[in-house]
């Protein structure tokens, strides 16, 4: 694991704040879902074609998102502000193929993301590259967790796809 200076800056001023700067892809089983993502209703929308679909489920909530940089899921234990929410008449994931969700415990968590969470709020993000049409590209995950009596109160993810960004900008070039 590496850590660059602004994480380290991070880390050692704030102290609620735990940050871990990882080089290299996020474990598979954060990205993907046993059941496709749902997107059923009016989505709420924001800057850069954000869409977020909000519904509430027995545990919680879980919002999926996408914008013209990627697209990311959260589940928490309380109803996103700002959002509007719905139940959905399909089947909605309330965990990733990795096994996290809203109650996971703080050790069981820390095992399977191997590293270390701490009470509060957590980052972890994951730099890499990978081979797109013979080019690298590169990509970052970034997931947010907050950790409230030892167990996950808020889980957020954003998987940035940075080739969909550079193709974007190639089809605006200027001339």
């Amino acid at each position: 694991m590496k850590l660059n200076t602004i994480t380290l800056f991070g880390m050692l001023f704030s102290p609620m704040i735990q940050a871990a700067d990882i080089s290299g892809p996020p474990p598979v089983g954060l990205l993907l879902f046993q059941y496709e993502k749902v997107r059923e209703g009016t989505p709420n929308t924001g800057a850069h074609g954000l869409k977020e679909y909000c519904y509430k489920t027995e545990s919680g909530y879980v919002v999926y998102s996408s914008n013209r940089l990627g697209e990311g899921y959260s589940f928490a234990s309380e109803n996103p502000v700002g959002k509007r929410c719905v139940v959905s008449s399909g089947k909605i994931n309330e965990r990733n193929l990795m096994g996290l969700s809203i109650g996971s415990t703080i050790e069981d968590s820390s095992k399977l993301l191997g590293v270390e969470l701490q009470e509060g709020k957590n980052t972890i993000v994951w730099h890499y590259q990978r081979a797109i049409r013979n080019q690298p590209y590169d990509d970052m995950t970034t997931l947010n967790i907050t950790i409230r009596n030892r167990s996950i109160y808020v889980l957020d993810l954003f998987n940035t796809e940075l080739m969909i960004l550079i193709d974007f900008l190639h089809s605006r070039r200027f001339t």
